[in-house]
């Protein structure tokens, strides 16, 4: 009697075993990789008119909604008289300083759909967009 209980058990063993890889194979949760996230990244680069080494890049990332989820900024250390994001304190946030490099993020465009910033870029000339 306690033989055949403990074929029963090994065999339940087994089996729970296999369906645990089955189910492994099978679901596609263990798999994050298999959903993608549904972002979009848009970069945008900003050159100097007159000199071409000063570069001012935008990055924007767009929820599945096409609404506009964060937007940071990466610009060389700026001259005297240009653009300067420390100067502009109720939109540029988290403001840092690292190897001659200004990174902020700006909250600007927080909520606006995609077709509308990137408009709002094509009007201007001296950039290119790339989108991911």
């Amino acid at each position: 009697m306690k033989k055949k209980l403990l074929i029963i058990f090994c065999i339940l063993i087994i089996l729970a075993i296999a369906l645990c890889i089955y189910l492994y194979n099978t679901l596609d949760a263990f798999r994050p990789y298999n959903f993608p996230s549904n972002q979009k990244l848009m970069i945008v680069e900003h050159y100097h008119p007159f000199r071409n080494d000063y570069v001012y890049v935008e990055y924007y990332i767009f929820n599945k909604k096409d609404e506009c989820t964060a937007c940071f900024i990466e610009q060389n250390e700026p001259e005297e008289g240009s653009f300067d994001i420390t100067s502009y304190p109720p939109y540029y946030i988290n403001k840092k300083n690292k190897d001659g490099i200004q990174y902020s993020e700006f909250i600007g465009f927080r909520g606006y759909k995609y077709d509308y910033i990137k408009e709002y870029c094509t009007q201007s000339t001296d950039i290119i967009i790339r989108e991911f």
